[in-house]
């Protein structure tokens, strides 16, 4: 039901479509998801794994985790990042990957929707402590497309990596743009 219900919105309602395969063969990632511009990227994401059966779980700003929307947040398995403090989130985040067994999560490394010049580090270092591929996910707002790059392994420094995804972003629109990575 929730599948048809987000296929038919995503894709016949509001016209969007996706470019690139979804790494269906892959049992451990990460998808990236750039740009972060808006509340509708989160709206959209959401409609994408639904429509796409994706079983991903998202990782989110601790500050919209309250109730009532800790219910929906529990359905689409969203998991909150306490950003003011420190709690180990890439060791907490790694250890669910270290038994080896099927796991995909989502993030948006620029970690808020206001205008960034820089990424958030958390992507980089959870994929090179858990040892798995990244999945550069790419949110246009113009062409209300969403584009799937192949999976990849994090560069050997998060500066290089950090270069190579914020060109990756600059391609896409967000839905508001002037927010976009420069």
């Amino acid at each position: 039901m929730i599948k048809k219900l987000s296929s038919y919105l995503l894709y016949k309602v509001f016209g969007w479509r996706l470019e690139g395969e979804i790494p269906r063969h892959e049992p451990r990632l990460i998808f990236v998801c750039l740009p972060h511009t808006s509340y509708w990227d989160f709206i959209i994401a959401v409609l994408v794994i639904k429509a796409e059966n994706i079983k991903a779980t998202i990782y989110g700003k601790d500050g919209f985790y309250f109730f009532p929307l800790t219910l929906g947040y529990k359905y689409f398995r969203v998991v909150p990042i306490k950003r003011n403090q420190k709690s180990n989130f890439v060791e907490q985040a790694a250890k669910l990957y270290a038994d080896n067994a099927p796991l995909w999560t989502a993030m948006a490394p620029e970690g808020t929707r206001s205008k960034m010049n820089h990424l958030k580090s958390g992507y980089y270092h959870l994929a090179k402590t858990a040892d798995v591929p990244i999945v550069p996910v790419g949110i246009d707002f113009t062409k209300k497309c969403v584009v799937f790059e192949t999976p990849r392994k994090v560069l050997e420094s998060f500066e290089l990596d950090e270069q190579e995804l914020i060109k990756f972003s600059q391609k896409f629109k967000g839905k508001r743009a002037e927010l976009g990575l420069s």
